[in-house]
């Protein structure tokens, strides 16, 4: 295969790669959280590959993206502290014809920072394979009383899912200490690795809807069959199918029509409503579904059976709402603190450190992955790039090179070359060409009409 630069062409900058652009507005500085509209996902690749951030001055801005939680999923922020043990002591009391009881005293210091979740869970692991023990916790006071805060409790390790427990939530408590103890009676001290954990689900991340375009609907033999085109800079998660109809029951499903015209089903779905009397509101299921979908269009079966179809159908790709994590200075209301540009599919996905942030578990759960808690970035109205340049990305490098002696060659082979906004097209070699050049490939060479090579 070879790459063929087909037309000289003018240079350019990266800014000029993105024909839509809009003001983005950060009133503090530090961190900030730009939900992406539809406007902007609908123009831009599916990985976000030809977006870009910059700066007042012109100048890049790095940014992660956070792709939000498919349906069905939550985020949680899940903080792990290993416990500090200040004092340990243990006995062992005999009994006839049984094995000792074994008691574990443990003087743990809680955790200095404020658990994730409003209360801390005391997380248990020992090496053995199997065990049974009881255990009780205590506060430990600065006025040196010890309130109970989990009078009774077990953990268990059976090798049964079910049954297995190896943690114990504890109630909220200001002391600095707690006591804990362990009473088993297999005979042996369990000597637990023990930790504090919490987590709490982190606020839950937007959604939107698009329309989709109908290409086409019939009906006929007992069904509806719609195609609706599919936005490409989207991944389909979910449908929602309206209609006017009051009350119905059908089965929908749903197919990814490819550009070879194959089609495959990413999902099977129930739309219902029953219209209820004034007042009493109506039970609606309206949303089907699907797996990731690839294709041009979707194409819709909904099962009509003896009913008439579906009056006014309209459909929707419902999706989770990208942000864009990144620091910008602080501007004001009026005063824009950068711009974004998007849009145009000419460029490559970066790789900005920043982007590691959602995935180290420790920023995540100090806010980075939860949107609530960032200062949210405002996006102005979407324009028109002025420095867009719809010339081929790598002008500066299609130029042709001398002129070389044809005659020096024994083979040739005409090639048409179509037009290419980027200046650049792709030729595969067959079998014999590959048979008549040399294995280094040194002796090949891409001459135009006028003997002049090009790269």
């Amino acid at each position: 295969m070879l790459l063929l630069a087909a037309i000289p062409a003018r240079a350019q900058v990266p800014s000029r790669l993105f024909p839509e652009e809009a003001d983005v507005y950060t009133t503090t500085a530090g961190l900030s959280r730009l939900a992406l509209p539809p406007e902007v996902v609908v123009a831009a690749a599916p990985d976000l590959s030809d977006v870009r951030l910059f700066d007042r001055a012109g100048r890049a801005v790095p940014y992660a993206v956070d792709p939000g939680v498919p349906q069905g999923r939550e985020r949680k922020a899940r903080v792990v502290v290993d416990a500090r043990v200040s004092d340990l002591q243990r006995e062992e009391i005999p009994r006839d014809d049984a094995k000792p009881v074994t008691r574990e005293f443990y003087r743990i210091l809680l955790p200095e920072d404020a658990p994730a979740g409003g209360a801390w869970t005391l997380v248990g692991d020992a090496p053995r394979p199997r065990w049974v023990r009881r255990i009780a916790v205590r506060g430990v006071a600065a006025d040196g009383t010890t309130p109970a805060l989990v009078p009774r409790a077990s953990l268990v390790r059976l090798g049964q899912p079910l049954v297995d427990r190896d943690r114990v939530v504890l109630p909220p408590f200001d002391g600095a200490e707690i006591e804990l103890v362990i009473e088993g009676e297999e005979g042996f001290f369990l000597e637990p690795v023990l930790r504090f954990a919490s987590e709490r689900r982190l606020g839950p991340d937007a959604s939107a809807e698009v329309p989709l375009r109908v290409l086409a609907q019939r009906s006929g033999q007992g069904r509806t069959v719609i195609d609706v085109a599919r936005p490409p800079a989207l991944v389909s998660s979910r449908l929602r199918i309206g209609t006017a109809t009051p009350t119905f029951d059908r089965r929908v499903t749903v197919e990814d029509v490819r550009p070879d015209g194959t089609a495959r089903p990413p999902g099977t779905g129930r739309i219902a409503r029953a219209a209820l009397p004034a007042g009493a509101g109506a039970a609606a299921r309206s949303a089907v579904d699907v797996a990731p979908a690839r294709g041009e269009h979707l194409r819709l079966a909904i099962d009509d059976g003896d009913s008439p179809p579906l009056d006014a159908v309209t459909v929707a790709l419902a999706y989770d709402v990208p942000a864009l994590l990144f620091a910008l200075p602080a501007g004001t209301s009026e005063s824009p603190s950068g711009v974004l540009r998007f849009g145009g599919g000419r460029a490559y996905a970066l790789h900005y450190d920043v982007a590691a942030l959602l995935r180290d578990a420790a920023t995540a759960s100090a806010g980075v992955a939860d949107a609530s808690q960032l200062p949210q970035a405002r996006l102005g109205p979407l324009r028109r790039n002025p420095a867009f340049d719809a010339g081929p990305a790598l002008a500066a490098v299609l130029r042709p090179g001398g002129k070389v002696e044809i005659d020096a060659w024994q083979w040739q082979r005409p090639v048409a070359i179509p037009d290419s906004p980027e200046g650049l097209v792709e030729l595969h070699l067959g079998p014999e060409d590959l048979a008549r050049a040399l294995a280094s490939r040194a002796e090949r060479r891409i001459v135009d009409g006028s003997g002049r090579q090009w790269p």
